[in-house]
């Protein structure tokens, strides 16, 4: 399971005596929409990485032109609107760009902060450290970086600040079912590849793969943000 990290921090604010730590999110990496793109052409769907581009472009121009006409825009995931700020001195005054400024209002909804704080989990890591990543992960059969994989074939885990000091754990996790299944062999490893090999009685379906290095408190998770989907 994908996990928010955070740290703890002295409380700098008044009557800190009675909570002297505030908590501080780790951001484990800045995901443009690029990097969205990528991954929703990777969910397995029918829909083309181009089809996806399109509608995401079109999405953003019809929201900025009706911003501009001052409409309000009600999503899934946000909330938008436009407002002027700045007083004016006469009821038959009129906008002044020297005076006055034009706000974007841009707020989560209802449903996004309902599905956060239902399913949000924590796990409490150092300041500073450094979070892996893992940015692919080759398909040596196919030649190509997935998602389609199968039982038994050797994958190379392609990313970032990867442990060479701790034990690693790789574990997959059946979407479907919930199911563990560990990847025990690790063939090599360097700070940015991981060369293991996929269980040879994997069951067929899509799986979420998730690497951890070290233990308690000094154990650090990340999880591949695409489907692995497991075929013959």
């Amino acid at each position: 399971m994908r996990k928010i990290n955070y740290y703890l921090e002295p409380n700098n604010l008044q009557n800190k005596e009675l909570k002297k730590y505030v908590a501080r999110v780790i951001a484990k990496d800045s995901l443009s929409q690029e990097d969205i793109l990528n991954i929703m052409a990777s969910k397995n769907t029918t829909v083309s990485r181009q089809d996806i581009m399109v509608v995401l472009d079109l999405l953003t121009e019809v929201i900025k032109a009706e911003l501009l006409v001052g409409n309000r825009i009600n999503m899934d995931l946000f909330k938008a609107s436009t407002s002027i700020g700045g007083g004016f001195p006469e009821e038959n005054s009129e906008f002044d760009p020297d005076e006055h400024k034009v706000r974007v209002n841009l707020n989560p909804s209802k449903e996004l902060k309902s599905y956060i704080l239902k399913g949000a989990s924590f796990q409490k890591c150092h300041p500073n450290q450094k979070y892996p990543k893992i940015n692919l992960i080759y398909n040596f059969e196919a030649n190509n970086y997935g998602p389609d994989y199968s039982p038994g074939q050797v994958i190379e885990l392609q990313g970032r600040s990867f442990d060479l000091s701790d034990d690693v754990q790789l574990v997959l996790t059946n979407e479907t079912d919930g199911s563990y299944w560990d990847i025990t062999k690790v063939l090599r490893r360097t700070p940015t590849i991981i060369l293991c090999t996929l269980p040879q009685d994997l069951p067929l379906g899509n799986y979420h793969l998730s690497l951890t290095f070290g233990k308690d408190l000094d154990r650090i998770q990340t999880c591949f943000s695409n489907i692995l989907s497991i075929k013959l």
